[in-house]
């Protein structure tokens, strides 16, 4: 039956085992879209039928949902459905100027363009498709093991005008130069998942064995982390992609000569960094310190003690008074400025507000 149906209506595919047929129905001198579920194939029993905002203005127009509804109520078989639906959008529109009237929709070249690339991609690696074809999802897997999902927005000039491509790898999409047709697309995301691969592996074990205040919840995007030492130093780390097992850009955060002290041992034992051992062996070399072990809820004892939050509109704590006290930068530069109004002023720094001890404000 299958052979027959594509014989008469070559716009029409089946997915899931041929209990969904998507695609486009020539009627006349329009393409009607459709999407048919057929969960009895190849019976219509229990089937729906359902359409684009065009098709759906057509079929109201010519005022025969009624009698759709009983032909699925009939039990044919697909095939003699798709030839009664026809006939029927035929005999009610007569005259084929009232179907052209509302053809306007996505050109059938463009809908058999994308089932093309999602039949070569494999419909097993397509975790989610709307209905209109305008937004794909494919998963890829690295060689981890790893599942990463790319996601297609599809223009309607498409294949001649590029899909918009989002996903989460530590680049930004507009850095990548992106081939036009999606399976193309997802072929050139596997390659680069293989590029990337030994930096999320170094991240993974990262988030595995230390402290790491943020993010919070790491995705495969952020090439940063913040970790705690102890409880007056924040050790910051920002990770070449490219380059995973590198010297990373490094910060420290905490009181001013405590964080000064560390940031001069850093500097002056980096060389020792060897790019054989991961980022966790290479820190511990170079600093000489046991890192706190990962915990669960590790953000709740870093919340600020102005705004009593972890995370304010983006931002973590970033100074830490001696007194073990975190705060945002934004809120010790309010609480700066209220003391400047109240007229009690010092040069760029503010008392601390739970052990009164001086705390440096950072400039905007």
């Amino acid at each position: 039956m299958e052979y027959t149906i594509h014989q008469q209506f070559p716009l029409l595919n089946f997915w899931n085992n041929k209990t969904q047929w998507m695609g486009f129905m020539k009627v006349q001198n329009c393409f009607l879209r459709l999407t048919i579920d057929v969960p009895n194939y190849p019976r219509m029993k229990c089937g729906r039928v359902s359409a684009d905002k065009h098709t759906s203005s057509l079929l109201s127009q010519l005022n025969i949902q009624k009698e759709i509804e009983k032909l699925i109520k009939t039990d044919l078989t697909l095939l003699e459905f798709l030839e009664s639906f026809s006939s029927l959008v035929v005999k009610s529109a007569g005259a084929s100027s009232e179907v052209t009237k509302n053809s306007e929709m996505w050109s059938p070249d463009v809908y058999l363009s994308i089932i093309n690339d999602v039949e070569s991609i494999g419909l097993e690696n397509i975790p989610f498709m709307s209905e209109n074809l305008q937004e794909i999802h494919a998963s890829r897997e690295d060689p981890s093991g790893r599942i990463h999902l790319i996601k297609f927005s599809v223009p309607h000039g498409y294949p001649d005008s590029e899909v918009l491509v989002k996903c989460d790898i530590p680049v930004t999409s507009e850095e990548i130069i992106w081939p036009a047709k999606i399976s193309a697309a997802c072929n050139h995301f596997s390659k680069l998942l293989e590029n990337f691969d030994p930096f999320w592996t170094e991240m993974d074990e990262v988030d595995a064995e230390v402290q790491v205040l943020d993010p919070a919840k790491p995705n495969r995007k952020h090439v940063h982390r913040r970790i705690a030492i102890d409880e007056q130093i924040i050790l910051q780390i920002v990770v070449n992609p490219l380059c995973p097992r590198g010297l990373p850009n490094v910060q420290f955060y905490g009181p001013e000569e405590v964080a000064g002290s560390f940031e001069v041992n850093f500097t002056k034992n980096c060389k020792k960094w060897n790019s054989n051992f991961s980022i966790i062996e290479n820190l511990k070399a170079v600093m000489s310190v046991d890192f706190p072990v990962r915990q669960e809820g590790s953000t709740e004892n870093v919340t600020c003690v102005i705004c009593y939050m972890y995370e304010l509109d983006g931002d973590v704590p970033e100074t830490i008074c001696q007194c073990r006290s975190f705060f945002h930068n934004t809120c010790i530069q309010e609480l700066y400025l209220n003391e400047m109004t109240n007229n009690v002023m010092k040069p760029n720094a503010v008392d601390c507000p739970v052990c009164t001890m001086e705390i440096k404000v950072k400039e905007h």
